[in-house]
């Protein structure tokens, strides 16, 4: 093998698509594509199954039709694992560090499952992997998937948060879509024992002049939206309000803890629009430079 095909082939994300074969994963194929076109990336089918040798069978054979068409892509291979579905994903992804895994929401709109554990929660918080994501609201149209008009970024305030911005933002030049930077001033989280005294807002995750300084150097040209509250209905209402298709969120905005324990934020899984989560703790992986022209454009600001 030449040499550069091997190094380039060495360099490419791995995407991993998680599947249980459900109308959702289906659904979700149109996104997932897209991104591996634009990524390059080498990607990963897989599939976790009990240990009945017919559920074997039925799993394998499932696979085999499930997205056809990513036989044609330069690198992709189809998994099988056995065992139980959230430590056998989580475990995976401990030791392969996907760089991007595809995690839609199979669940139907209005019918919870209480005390049931979730998935896209569980690889946020201890895989600590970048997951795509889709809500439950409804089958989204292919056009919509595919190429979105609105993408925005709420900024998370991790130490990586540089690279995340520009993750988004070449996702946004790349589709020629709006781009839109949601800036978010949290208050503080009320606990039992908490007075109406106690209650203030916290500082901004990240400083605006540093925001300012990371827009300068991209050649697109983002509205800044400024809210200050709850981030999880204000991004929610920020991404209604700009009909984005496409999320860029962090951790602290995708999960909600509650009794039955940390979920993935339901508000957002009522949009009809992708959902890109970072985890908390995550090294730079995919590609993050940001796009350039010669002449540097201004920020558009927008109060809310």
């Amino acid at each position: 093998m030449d040499l550069r095909k091997r190094e380039t082939k060495m360099q490419r994300p791995k995407l991993l698509f998680l599947t249980d074969f459900s109308e959702a994963c289906y659904q979700a194929i149109p996104a997932a594509a897209e991104w591996i076109d634009r990524e390059q990336g080498a990607l990963t089918i897989l599939h976790v199954h009990g240990p009945e040798q017919q559920q074997r069978r039925n799993a394998s054979a499932k696979m085999q039709s499930f997205f056809a068409e990513a036989d044609r892509y330069d690198s992709c291979e189809r998994v099988l694992v056995e065992g139980s579905t959230i430590p056998s994903l989580v475990e995976y992804c401990q030791q392969r560090k996907p760089d991007l895994v595809f995690a839609p929401a199979t669940q139907p709109a209005g019918f919870p499952r209480f005390f049931r554990k979730s998935l896209r929660a569980h690889l946020l918080k201890h895989a600590q992997v970048r997951l795509w994501t889709r809500g439950r609201n409804g089958n989204p149209s292919t056009s919509r998937c595919a190429s979105p008009d609105n993408v925005i970024y709420a900024v998370t305030g991790h130490n990586n948060w540089v690279q995340e911005l520009r993750m988004a933002a070449r996702a946004a030049d790349f589709h020629n879509a709006r781009f839109h930077i949601a800036w978010l001033t949290p208050h503080m989280e009320v606990t039992e024992g908490t007075t109406v005294a106690d209650l203030h807002l916290g500082p901004p995750r990240v400083e605006l002049r540093q925001l300012l300084q990371e827009i300068e150097k991209m050649s697109l040209s983002p509205e800044i939206h400024r809210a200050m509250g709850d981030e999880h209905r204000d991004l929610k209402r920020l991404a209604k309000e700009t009909n984005s298709d496409l999320i860029f969120a962090g951790e602290r905005h995708v999960l909600k803890r509650g009794f039955t324990g940390t979920q993935f934020n339901a508000d957002l899984d009522r949009l009809d629009c992708e959902v890109v989560c970072f985890p908390e703790s995550l090294g730079t992986g995919m590609s993050v430079e940001a796009p350039r022209t010669a002449q540097l454009p201004q920020a558009e600001w927008v109060e809310n």
